[in-house]
């Protein structure tokens, strides 16, 4: 996070210092808000030993023995990482071991305002619309040889546990070329996960109050940017 911060921070001021203006397109809520909103992140380091003694509860007790004692020790952090978000709740314990900090940052923006003077743009959809264009992507996906890329990952020596293949899409086509799922059931399995995790961003989303949201449904392209582009000349002419 903080890395993707310093990059960013550096990349916007060359593109300011050539006169032209920085565009941020797609990239995870989280990281959106730490840049714009300027959060500081604590820099503990990790502790492997650490790390893998929590796994182990884990794999004894469950996650939730693991999210419970996260919540003893910090029930903010813990109230906002879901049981299953087990890598953040493994980090957030292992700052608190290592450093007593807690795993969200300092906002350096206050007062509603942001660090940069920037216009976020958000698109949204009726949600059955939504939904219908996920399940397509999804099969779109497949179609377009998702299945090749990660059976090419694997047979590159790829570990089906890395962090990496964990992700939305991998981890599902992954059961499937080990025989553990159908490709019928994989496709399922990544269309709902894809969707949850589209309603899990609204919520994120609806965090961040300084968003200018644009409905996307029955538009063409021209008539969307059109839209945005008056919406950004608008406010780059306020004052």
């Amino acid at each position: 996070m903080t890395d993707f911060q310093q990059r960013a921070a550096a990349a916007i001021t060359k593109i300011r210092a050539a006169g032209h203006i920085p565009i941020l397109a797609g990239g995870t809520g989280l990281y959106v808000k730490s840049l714009v909103e300027g959060y500081r992140f604590n820099e503990t380091p990790g502790d492997d030993a650490y790390r893998a003694s929590l796994e182990a509860l884990a794999a004894e007790h469950g996650k939730a023995y693991v999210h419970a004692m996260l919540e003893k020790v910090d029930p903010g952090t813990a109230a906002r990482l879901h049981v299953n978000d087990f890598r953040r709740v493994i980090r957030a314990l292992e700052v608190h071991h290592l450093g007593g900090e807690r795993i969200s940052g300092e906002r350096l923006a206050t007062g509603g305002e942001l660090v940069y003077d920037a216009y976020i743009v958000g698109l949204r959809r009726e949600r059955a619309r939504l939904y219908e264009r996920i399940n397509a992507r999804v099969e779109q996906m497949f179609a377009q040889g998702l299945a090749e890329e990660v059976r090419r990952l694997l047979a590159s020596g790829i570990p089906r546990d890395c962090q990496a293949m964990q992700g939305i899409g991998y981890k599902e086509t992954a059961a499937y070329l080990c025989g553990e799922l159908s490709r019928e059931e994989a496709v399922a399995q990544i269309q709902k996960s894809t969707r949850h995790f589209a309603k899990r961003q609204f919520t994120w989303y609806r965090k961040m109050p300084y968003i200018h949201w644009y409905d996307a449904d029955d538009k063409s392209d021209s008539v969307l940017l059109s839209e945005v582009y008056a919406g950004i000349a608008g406010y780059l002419t306020k004052e």
